[in-house]
């Protein structure tokens, strides 16, 4: 697999670590992993540029959560995205998803993989920048070659036929086509990775044509 080229900002991450017996007194103590944001930065993407950009546009249900793995990616710590000469490794979760429609590349049926930079590992957890996957969801990702993403904005969960829109999304498209949708109404899986009581939408069909569109303009 190449190395997919995305930026780390660095900093200091100070987590406590609390060690709680085990009842069985051979068993290794546990660890509570503490919870770390992602620190991945990605270039701002209009829906044109991520269409343009985007490798594969693929509506598609999970089918399996992997175990995540370190990563060597290539990072620039002077802000450039041009300047990736450093590696450091990240943890990445591998996704197994089978098509229901593409939009754009690959596959045209059956199943593939989306690695989510993020993931458990055995010291901590990282959260992905945008939607972490699970089993049932149904998403429409715009993926590279490598099946690696732009982070949220390369995201939109499918809900009951509905599109959970980014914000560069709702700005970019006709505001005629954009409704709201209670979070209350959402799936648990989702509902707990959102932070407003209501989110952005639009119907699978608009969205679909209006992606479609964006590519004749290639």
């Amino acid at each position: 697999m190449r190395k997919s080229t995305f930026m780390l900002t660095v900093g200091c991450v100070f987590a406590a670590v609390i060690i709680a017996g085990n009842a069985f007194g051979n068993h290794l103590a546990k660890r509570e992993r503490p919870i770390l944001e992602s620190t991945a930065l990605y270039p701002d993407l209009t829906m044109q540029e991520l269409t343009d950009k985007a490798h594969s546009i693929l509506y598609a249900r999970v089918e399996n959560v992997g175990d995540t793995y370190m990563y060597g990616a290539a990072v620039s710590l002077t802000e450039d995205f041009e300047e990736a000469a450093d590696t450091v490794s990240y943890p990445v979760t591998p996704i197994t998803l089978v098509t229901i429609h593409v939009l754009k590349g690959e596959p045209e049926e059956g199943y593939f993989t989306y690695f989510e930079m993020g993931g458990i590992t055995s010291d901590y957890i990282r959260r992905p920048d945008g939607y972490a996957m699970e089993e049932g969801m149904e998403v429409i990702l715009f993926l590279n070659e490598e099946g690696f993403g732009w982070g949220a904005q390369s995201i939109f969960p499918v809900v009951d036929g509905q599109v959970i829109l980014t914000d560069r999304a709702v700005k970019d498209f006709s505001a005629k086509l954009v409704s709201d949708l209670e979070t209350e109404s959402i799936n648990a899986g989702i509902r707990s990775q959102l932070h407003s009581k209501s989110v952005k939408v639009m119907g699978l069909e608009n969205f679909n044509k209006l992606v479609e569109d964006m590519l004749k303009e290639e």
